[in-house]
């Protein structure tokens, strides 16, 4: 008799897990070549340590494969991501003597086991060839640093600035007077959730426990459970562990999920925090500097004080500005010693060996009273090109040297202005199926009418889920605020340019806005809409330029025009996208899209239901050409 049964749960999952075996050993294959790579690279000093060229056609042929197999190219470039990631990682521990410096036995950390830092430096040992080191939790940062200071202990980790607290004061304290150097840096993504032991439930809890910043992040949710107090401890997982210890349904924590697992807690809600997208920054201390190879992208910490002089600090910053040093860290903290004078805590990007910096350094060096360097280490935070090593000219710190690009306005994690050109979309269907092949192809903004998207929480949704800013159009002042908290940029129609009660109240808000002009309006127009807006306190602007001129009433009655991105160019430091939503002949597109690079726009915004996959991938290939010729790239 034959048994013609499907498989059932059980056998499925089994192979299942016998794909995912296989699926991890083809991944220690992958990381196998790449130790061969990394050989291959350090025997030869010219080879780059990331190669963007390369890397977008890995990119490009496994979306090709995936639609092929009938998958989502957009969540297969997700795995391929990490994995990239992962390998330049590996590729950073070279062979020989730096490979060996950079080895520890002993690392210590604030806290217990499973807290955020012990949670980052899991991170951080896996991206350093997953080095075994024994683990030691101290119960203050000072008790912690001191073992550092004793040779206790090889390295510590500590975080330094959390992206909605801001700055660790405390350990700016202690950077500031001990004698360690930074040799690495994590960034760890904080995920708040509210915790108790089993059987406990929100309607139970009367206490919460944990850290008084992880309290303040979940301050709305908390605000919420009127008959919950809050009692703070030294650290989140403490909070977890004091919980499962007291066995009590009614006491509960804020804790990562992780701490939650370690310590046998239910989690009876996740992601409480107010700010959804929370990272800490955590650095790696040492008693001295680990080597590093020139090609690898850097950043480099310092503390400088100045003379209590009128602009000492503001020339110090025009010579980090004249010297093209990108700033990405700025702290300022009161010396006890010296009323009303100030420390000041800079990371910028680059390493001190290339002479670029080092001229900067030796001229800032001029303007300060003292310059304390906290160490150069891998660049982790921020995915950038290499740096030049060349110097700029010498001149006076008033004349700084000006950019050829415009302004770089943050869109989330976007840049729009500077050497990359930004391909957006128009939306209308925010579907998978509509917006995968876009993501895939290259877009990196999305741009809809949270009107039309079943309303602002679409918005976040967009977001979070392809990991790219959306920008939404904005008609009313009243809904600004509620907009801003969801969309990344902000759109003024050309309708609106005037309406000064919608660009006041816009100005107010920490978000970027874009200027649209349209087919009725002048450059003149567009820029008064801007001269607002600075006026009243924002200057991130993105203007929204639309590239073609109507010649008559008919649809195909259009011509290429981007004369005006020279214009505006010529009286603006701000950004230009030009829009081609407008066009109605496809044959059209690529021609407009080649005229705007090669004017100088910052960036193309295209009509989703009017442009195939196909035609953004034409896009795409046409335009690398035309962006290199002017230094620039998708």
């Amino acid at each position: 008799m034959n048994d013609s049964r499907e498989p059932d749960l059980a056998q499925l999952r089994a192979r299942i897990d016998e794909i995912d075996q296989r699926f991890v050993a083809l991944i220690r294959e992958r990381m196998d070549t790449v130790h061969e790579v990394r050989a291959a690279k350090t025997a030869d000093p010219k080879a780059p340590f990331v190669d963007p060229e390369r890397e977008r056609r890995v990119f490009a042929r496994w979306a090709e494969h995936a639609r092929a197999l009938d998958l989502s190219p957009y969540h297969v470039g997700r795995i391929l991501r990490e994995v990239l990631v992962y390998s330049r990682r590996r590729q950073e521990n070279l062979p020989g003597a730096s490979g060996e410096a950079r080895r520890f036995q002993r690392v210590g950390f604030q806290g217990v086991r499973a807290c955020y830092a012990d949670l980052a430096l899991t991170k951080l040992l896996a991206a350093r060839d997953g080095q075994p080191a024994e683990r030691i939790g101290f119960e203050s940062l000072k008790s912690l640093f001191n073992a550092l200071d004793r040779g206790e202990i090889d390295r510590a980790i500590v975080p330094v600035e959390n992206s909605t607290s801001g700055a660790i004061i405390e350990v700016n304290e202690l950077l500031a007077t001990r004698d360690v150097v930074i040799v690495d840096e994590e960034i760890y993504p904080v995920r708040h959730c509210l915790a108790s032991v089993p059987g406990s439930s929100v309607e139970t809890i009367t206490t919460v426990r944990s850290h008084p910043v992880a309290l303040h992040q979940c301050a709305t949710r908390l605000a919420a459970l009127p008959r919950v107090t809050t009692d703070p401890t030294t650290n989140t997982a403490k909070a977890a562990q004091i919980v499962a210890q007291a066995n009590d349904p009614q006491l509960a924590c804020i804790c990562s999920p992780e701490a939650a697992t370690t310590y046998g807690l239910e989690v009876l809600e996740d992601n409480v925090a107010d700010q959804p997208r929370n990272q800490t920054r955590f650095v790696l201390l040492s008693k001295t500097a680990e080597p590093l190879d020139e090609r690898q992208l850097t950043k480099t910490s310092l503390i400088l004080s100045t003379d209590h002089r009128h602009g000492a600090l503001a020339t110090c910053l025009a010579l980090f500005a004249h010297h093209q040093i990108n700033l990405t860290r700025l702290e300022s903290r009161p010396q006890p010693e010296r009323p009303w004078e100030y420390l000041f805590y800079l990371d910028f990007e680059g390493n001190p060996s290339h002479e670029r910096i080092r001229v900067a350094l030796d001229e800032i060096k001029t303007h300060a009273n003292h310059v304390q360097m906290l160490g150069t280490y891998p660049l982790r935070s921020i995915e950038r090109r290499p740096i030049p090593n060349q110097p700029a000219p010498v001149d006076k710190p008033q004349a700084p040297a000006r950019s050829r690009f415009a302004t770089s306005i943050r869109v989330g994690e976007l840049h729009v202005g500077g050497p990359e050109f930004v391909l957006a979309a128009s939306i209308r269907d925010p579907s998978d199926a509509s917006i995968d092949p876009l993501v895939a192809s290259g877009v990196k903004l999305l741009y809809t009418d949270a009107a039309e998207t079943d309303g602002i929480n679409r918005l976040a949704d967009l977001s979070r889920h392809y990991e790219i800013p959306v920008a939404t159009t904005i008609s009313r002042p009243g809904d600004a605020a509620s907009l801003a908290r969801e969309a990344e940029l902000l759109c003024v129609g050309a309708d609106q340019l005037a309406d000064l009660t919608l660009l006041r109240a816009l100005s107010r808000l920490r978000r970027p806005v874009a200027l649209t002009r349209g087919a009725d309006h002048t450059v003149d127009d567009l820029l008064a809409a801007a001269d607002y807006l600075i006026g009243a306190g924002n200057n991130q602007i993105v203007f929204v330029e639309p590239g073609v001129r109507r010649l008559g009433s008919a649809n195909d009655s259009a011509a290429l025009d981007v004369s005006a991105i020279k214009t505006i160019e010529s009286l603006s430091r701000f950004p230009v996208l030009v829009t081609a939503t407008s066009i109605e002949r496809s044959e059209l597109l690529l021609p407009l899209a080649l005229a705007a690079a090669a004017a100088g726009a910052d960036g193309l915004l295209i009509d989703a239901e009017r442009t195939s996959p196909a035609q953004v991938d034409e896009l795409t290939r046409g335009l690398a050409a035309t962006l290199a010729s002017v230094g620039r790239s998708l």
